[in-house]
């Protein structure tokens, strides 16, 4: 489109570069300006014409063969893109067969050097398992051979270790069974040497017990005889259990001045020392009543203990300035009573132990005095008291130890202590006689159980 004034500047460089472009002159002047225009469009039109019947679309014209050779050009693009990706996938297929196959080959071949190395370390390891089995089977006195392992790998290593600790083993067991036969060689000789001093105890403890069986007959000399027993207490019973083979408590009868004296007593300590202190109680009481002529039970204590200080004092005294009523261990408890069966008179004098005595369905207890027969100085005397009673019938009297009260047993292990026994002997008084001492031996049983006694 060209500017519409003709003396404009950008008209006239328009017009020039048109008649450059189309090698006619232009007339600038307004009368021929349009016939100009027109006669150059005219030119234009017919080159337009000519350029639409060289590329008009049908009739085979330059668009139609250039979509023509377009449709080719796509249709050989897309053989060539098919052809392209039929070998691009001819080319992975082949790149994973070869890429498996070279995986395949690699592991056959990682199994076969593993298996060649397998067999090589199993076989050196079942040859050192042969030789340390050789080895425990010659009691480990014969090493094995380990020439065949040569080398610095593992196993020759290992072979050469072995080596090493079997000969440290051959030279430690020899010095162990060395050592061995000597600490047998002592050990035969000391007990050699205990078996004699047990059977020198053996022999010793069997004389001792000889003794003490002995001892135990002797001390059966001093208790009343049962025949006696029957003519003097027509009704009585007793339950006398040692403790051990000999006994510290006893129970002495005696019959003069036309009285009956009835003891039961409890001496210091259990088994040899108590049965020594019970033959020594048992010679005062006898020596009391026998030479001394006492009848009074309170006289007899108070004689038994003054000779029984002395006796246990006597020696001390030689050594030792002792003050007066220093206590020593060594003493007896007694319960004592004398009966006149002529005038029905019981009199009870007691160190430590009671009496105890029912009637008319009633239980009552005279307790002891309070000092032990004996355990002090001489210069200590003792005042015991005497209690006299009328004997009326049916009455029952029962003397006795602290071994049935202080038994341990029962369902809380405790002792028995002396109430029950108390209950105990109230609540079967009515029994005869000699179902009372059943009774009480039953109980006494049952109550200890698995106890010591």
């Amino acid at each position: 489109i060209l500017p519409t004034d003709p003396n404009d500047l950008e008209f006239i460089d328009a017009v020039t570069r048109l008649e450059e472009a189309s090698g006619l002159a232009i007339n600038t002047n307004k009368e021929t300006h349009s016939l100009t225009t027109l006669k150059m469009y005219l030119t234009y039109f017919d080159s337009l014409v000519k350029l639409e019947g060289a590329i008009r679309l049908k009739n085979g014209g330059l668009l139609t063969k250039i979509d023509k050779t377009g449709k080719v050009i796509q249709k050989s693009l897309q053989q060539i893109q098919t052809l392209a990706t039929a070998e691009q996938n001819m080319l992975l297929i082949d790149l994973r067969s070869q890429f498996v196959l070279g995986i395949t080959l690699y592991f056959l071949f990682i199994i076969a050097v593993s298996f060649k190395l397998s067999s090589t370390l199993t076989k050196g390891i079942k040859k050192l398992s042969q030789n340390v089995k050789s080895f425990v089977e010659s009691n480990y006195k014969i090493t094995a051979n380990y020439n065949d392992f040569k080398g610095q790998d593992e196993i020759a290593q290992l072979a050469k270790n072995l080596k090493l600790l079997e000969d440290e083993i051959v030279i430690h067991f020899s010095n162990y069974k060395t050592k061995v036969k000597e600490r047998a060689k002592k050990i035969l000789t000391q007990k050699a040497a205990i078996e004699s001093k047990q059977s020198e105890i053996k022999q010793k403890n069997k004389d001792i017990l000889a003794s003490i069986r002995y001892a135990r007959k002797i001390q059966d000399t001093i208790l009343p005889k049962p025949i006696a027993l029957d003519e003097l207490l027509p009704k009585h019973f007793i339950l006398y259990k040692p403790k051990d083979i000999v006994s510290g408590d006893f129970y002495w009868v005696k019959q003069a001045q036309q009285k009956v004296f009835i003891a039961v007593c409890d001496c210091t300590g259990h088994g040899v020392p108590g049965a020594f202190m019970s033959i020594i109680g048992n010679n005062f009481l006898n020596h009391a009543v026998n030479v001394k002529k006492m009848v009074e039970p309170n006289e007899i204590l108070q004689f038994l203990d003054t000779e029984m200080s002395n006796a246990l004092s006597q020696s001390d005294n030689n050594q030792h300035n002792y003050p007066t009523k220093i206590r020593l261990n060594d003493g007896m408890d007694i319960a004592l009573i004398s009966i006149d069966y002529k005038t029905k008179e019981l009199n009870f004098s007691g160190a430590q132990r009671p009496l105890i005595m029912i009637r008319n369905n009633q239980i009552t207890e005279i307790k002891g005095d309070r000092s032990p027969i004996g355990g002090h100085i001489t210069s200590a005397k003792n005042n015991f008291h005497l209690h006299r009673f009328n004997i009326e019938k049916d009455d029952q009297f029962y003397l006795f130890t602290d071994g049935y009260a202080d038994q341990f047993g029962g369902p809380n292990n405790k002792k028995f202590k002396h109430r029950y026994t108390k209950q105990l002997l109230h609540s079967n008084h009515q029994k005869t006689i000699k179902e009372q001492g059943i009774i009480i031996q039953e109980t006494h049983e049952l109550w200890k159980g698995q106890n010591e006694q």
